[in-house]
């Protein structure tokens, strides 16, 4: 069975002016199999959200979903403008740590508009790069690579031989990857 947290789903809604009238539909994580015991789902309800436009400034917000019991969603709000601005994360005691927070839609309010602008989030998107996996320290470029597949000039990364490229922050490897460096032209 496959274990991930979100799998090519779309929020079921419609935007109707000022307002977002989400649909009923199931969010579901944790197993893409619903005979895995990691499966979750909640069949979220129907749900009218209304905004007001500024005048003068842009608005934006952030609806989450969650799969827990009680509250399924959780919207953040906040401006363009500094002195109205807002932190848009939502608050993650009020879930179990072990669910996620999910963004849901991302909606902007124009300033003064009567329309909103909402993009839809598809969950199954990759993780991002993590800047750690090909980095350069102490005059070494230091990448992962699967074990055996290296491009020339790469070596197995050794602590002795390369040295001077400690103390290194490294991501985490995949299976079947290793750490190489290269020495990198001055």
């Amino acid at each position: 069975m496959t274990t991930e947290p979100y799998y090519k789903q779309l929020p079921k809604f419609a935007a109707a002016g000022l307002t977002i009238k989400m649909q009923p539909w199931r969010f579901s994580c944790g197993a893409i199999d619903p005979a895995d015991p990691a499966y979750i789902y909640r069949d979220l309800p129907a749900l009218d959200i209304a905004f007001t436009a500024d005048p003068t400034y842009d608005k934006f917000a952030t609806l989450y979903v969650v799969p827990t019991d009680g509250d399924n969603y959780y919207l953040t709000e906040w401006s363009n403008e500094p002195a109205l601005a807002q932190t848009s994360n939502p608050p993650t005691e009020k879930w179990t740590a072990d669910i996620a927070v999910v963004p849901c839609l991302n909606i902007t309010i124009p300033a003064g508009a009567a329309t909103l602008q909402v993009t839809a989030n598809e969950f199954d998107l990759p993780d991002p790069p993590d800047p750690r996996r090909d980095i350069v320290s102490g005059g070494w470029r230091v990448t992962a690579f699967a074990i055996g597949a290296q491009p020339a000039g790469y070596e197995l990364l050794d602590a002795v031989t390369h040295a001077s490229a400690f103390p290194v922050s490294l991501g985490r490897l995949a299976d079947g990857e290793a750490w190489y460096a290269k020495k990198e032209a001055a």
